[in-house]
């Protein structure tokens, strides 16, 4: 297989575009439209253009699948919600992050995206669904319970999790789906936590690669290591809407509603 060639996504006006990586602590960039993958690929190594190591799968029967053609012309990787996941592993992450994932997957096995099967007890995170449709934040003993449905179901989507000590209405919880605050059903989030440093795996549409499995297909998977300012989340969400033809999905009055950043 070629190296991948790192795109930059065009902008309006012809000025220079923007892309993931003009933002600083970029630890985690999956892009499934960058890669040397071909159609019906097994995903080995998916090459992570941020700074942490790349998402891997040394077990053949576990690869997902690439496929060049799952969203709006444009390529994904897909996961069969039985034994399929990849990690990152040694992945050093603060308490505060900011999450972006553009996916589809199945309501009965939706996303779980987690930092550490210990998460309970270290700074690790959870960022997944439930059996009700919801979606769950979880960081040590605090969770918030975000009470949408519909997310990552009938329809692809992007999702942004921010993390930080000043979150409102929630403190450290922030969730977003197509560039909306989605409000929270319930939430145990305080602003407790010190801002420490976890080193840990990553798995991507698994808990653990031991249960949890993910049906559906993963397009890009961003993780910053700190909590992103509103001006800077919203480039990201322009990016990613306009990439992959979810824009018309975007609020009305998102700066990058009608054109990317």
């Amino acid at each position: 297989m070629t190296p991948p060639t790192w795109l930059h996504w065009p902008a309006a006006g012809g000025s220079t575009p923007f892309a993931p990586d003009d933002l600083s602590d970029l630890v985690v960039w999956l892009d499934a439209d960058d890669t040397a993958f071909s159609n019906n690929d097994p995903v080995d190594s998916w090459t992570n253009k941020g700074t942490g190591g790349d998402a891997d799968q040394t077990d053949s029967t576990k690869r997902p699948i690439f496929k060049t053609n799952l969203l709006n012309g444009k390529p994904g990787v897909d996961f069969d919600g039985t034994n399929d996941h990849l990690q990152i592993s040694s992945l050093a992450l603060d308490t505060y992050i900011t999450v972006f994932v553009v996916a589809k997957t199945t309501t009965a096995k939706p996303m779980f995206i987690e930092h550490s099967a210990t998460a309970n007890t270290n700074n690790g995170f959870y960022f997944y669904g439930t059996s009700g449709n919801h979606y769950n934040v979880r960081r040590t003993s605090r969770n918030a319970y975000v009470g949408t449905s519909g997310w990552f179901g009938s329809a692809a989507a992007q999702a942004a999790l921010v993390i930080d000590a000043i979150s409102t209405p929630n403190p450290m919880g922030q969730v977003y789906l197509n560039g909306a605050l989605q409000s929270d059903g319930s939430s145990s989030f305080t602003n407790s936590l010190a801002d420490s440093s976890v080193t840990d795996t990553l798995t991507i549409f698994s808990r653990n690669g031991a249960s949890l499995f993910s049906d559906g297909d993963l397009h890009e998977l961003i993780i910053y290591n700190e909590p992103l300012a509103q001006a800077d989340r919203e480039k990201v969400e322009g990016y990613l809407a306009h990439k992959w033809g979810l824009e018309g999905d975007l609020p009305n009055g998102h700066p990058y509603k009608n054109a990317a950043p």
